[in-house]
C-alpha cells in the first residue's frame, strides 16, 4: 500500500512539474493588455485555472475562460493561446511591470505555485523574489528595450530577460539586402558563418538594448562569438551602399 500511494504522489509530482516545465509565456502586448502563452511539450496542458498575477493584480482560478481571445486554453502541443488582461483591470499594463503565471492553487508568494514570469520597464516588480528564489529570473533585471509588445525568444528551457525583445525587433529582416544574406549556424554559440552573393565591408552586433558589443572589418568567413552572452543580438551587414540586418540567437 505505501508503494502504491509513493507511486501514486510520484505520479501526481511529475505531472505537475511537466505542466510548469511545458508552458510558457511569450507574448505581453502593453498596448491592448493581450497575453499569449505557448506549450513546448509533447503533450496538452490545460490552464484554465491557471492564474495571472501582475503588479499584485491578480485573476482567481477558473477566470481565464472568461479572458480568452483566441486559442484553446487546453494547449496542444506546441500550440499558442491568448488571454486578455484588460478584462480583469479594465486598463493596459504599466510602463514597467511583471506579469506571473501561477498553478491553480496556492500562494502567489511562493515558488513552487510560480509556473513562469517577466518583467519589463524597471525591476523589483510585484513578484520578481518569487521568481528569483524561484531560479528562473535574476534579481534587479527587466526587458530594458522600449515597445509595446514584448517577445519571449528563447526555446522553452531558458530564462530571464536576455530571452525577452520586442515585436518591432523581429521584424527587422524585412528588407531585400537582408533576405540575400544567409547566416549559419542560427542559433549558434561559438562561431556562425555568412554567405553573401555580394562582398561585404563590415559587420556589427549589437544586443536588443542597442549597445554595440562587435565590430568585424572585411575578409572574414566566419564570425567568433565564444566571448558573447546568451540572448538574441541583431547582425547589421554593411556592403557600400547596401544594409541588411538579421537576427542572431546565442545559446
Amino acid at each position: 500500500m505505501k508503494n502504491i500511494t509513493f507511486l501514486i504522489t510520484l505520479g501526481l509530482f511529475l505531472f505537475l512539474f511537466q505542466a510548469q516545465a511545458q508552458v510558457r509565456i511569450t507574448k505581453v502586448d502593453t498596448s491592448n493588455g493581450e497575453i499569449t502563452f505557448k506549450n513546448f511539450g509533447g503533450s496538452a496542458v490545460d490552464i484554465s485555472n491557471y492564474r495571472l498575477c501582475a503588479r499584485f493584480n491578480y485573476t482567481n482560478s477558473g477566470d481565464l475562460a472568461g479572458l480568452l481571445v483566441s486559442g484553446n486554453l487546453n494547449i496542444s502541443s506546441n500550440a499558442e493561446v491568448t488571454v486578455d488582461w484588460n478584462t480583469i483591470t479594465g486598463a493596459p499594463f504599466p510602463s514597467g511591470s511583471d506579469l506571473g503565471l501561477y498553478l491553480p492553487t496556492g500562494g502567489f508568494g511562493t515558488g513552487a505555485n510560480m509556473v513562469d514570469f517577466t518583467q519589463w520597464g524597471s525591476s523589483g516588480n510585484g513578484r520578481e523574489s518569487v521568481a528569483v528564489a524561484k531560479g528562473i529570473w535574476t534579481a534587479g533585471q527587466f526587458i530594458t528595450i522600449d515597445g509595446s509588445a514584448y517577445v519571449y525568444t528563447g526555446n522553452g528551457e531558458q530564462n530571464g530577460n536576455n530571452f525577452w525583445t520586442t515585436e518591432n525587433i523581429l521584424s527587422v529582416e524585412d528588407n531585400t539586402f537582408s533576405k540575400e544574406l544567409k547566416m549559419y549556424p542560427n542559433p549558434s554559440n561559438n562561431q556562425f558563418s555568412i554567405i553573401s552573393s555580394t562582398e561585404l565591408d563590415q559587420v556589427k552586433i549589437t544586443n536588443i538594448s542597442g549597445q554595440l558589443v562587435k565590430t568585424i572589418n572585411r575578409g572574414f568567413k566566419s564570425i567568433d562569438i565564444s566571448d558573447l552572452t546568451s540572448g538574441i543580438y541583431l547582425v547589421e551587414f554593411n556592403s557600400k551602399n547596401k544594409k541588411g540586418i538579421k537576427r542572431l540567437a546565442i545559446q
